[in-house]
């Protein structure tokens, strides 16, 4: 079961949440960071920045939920990395079963 189609793409909400990323972002006193709470005005400045086809609060749960990789772009998350091994395996080894 799938949701409801998009009325906006996701990265134009992105660009536009990038645009106000330093009233997204609040930084507390531990230097924490969250995001801004939903009765914030960002969410509304965001909202009317994208002519309003997407509500202030839509924008702060799709933030809040780090949808398409937000929390990434915006600092919240290290990006997700994989380990590349170095232990590199000789064909001969492969072929004979050996394997190590």
């Amino acid at each position: 079961m799938a949701g409801r189609k998009c009325v906006i793409e996701p990265s134009l909400v992105i660009d536009a949440v990038i645009f106000y990323k330093e009233s997204v972002i609040i930084t507390n006193e531990n230097n924490e960071k969250k995001v801004a709470v939903a009765t914030d005005r960002v969410w509304s400045d965001i909202s009317s920045k994208l002519d309003n086809r997407m509500s202030a609060s839509a924008i702060h749960t799709f933030v809040y939920k780090g949808r398409n990789g937000i929390k990434e772009r915006l600092g919240f998350l290290p990006l997700k990395t994989f380990p590349v091994s170095t232990n590199i395996i000789d064909e001969n080894q492969l072929s004979n079963g050996s394997g190590t």
